[in-house]
């Protein structure tokens, strides 16, 4: 696992600690899999694929998301930017 090439920028790794409350020795083992295994915006539908376009579009740059484990975790290319945790209604087939 590479997981040297996931870059973590300081705003996230804050919000990270804040919102998943996980040692940060599982940090990028987590971001890893999330940007490597979550789920894309083409593998969601109805209500998540909504709530995605929306922090997409709100977002105003070029952004990927992808679902895993609760959250939904803002990526630019390799580099995460933030997390949110998804509002309950929209945990759907997680």
């Amino acid at each position: 696992m590479e997981t040297n090439r996931v870059i973590i920028t300081k705003h996230a790794s804050k919000r990270f600690k804040q919102r998943r409350g996980i040692p940060k020795k599982s940090m990028y083992k987590e971001v890893f899999y999330a940007l490597t295994e979550g789920k894309s915006l083409d593998q969601t539908k109805g209500k998540q694929k909504k709530y995605f376009k929306n922090i997409i579009k709100s977002s105003g740059q070029e952004i990927s998301t992808r679902l895993f484990n609760g959250f939904v975790w803002i990526f630019n290319n390799n580099i995460l930017i933030t997390l949110y945790p998804i509002p309950g209604s929209k945990i759907i087939n997680n």
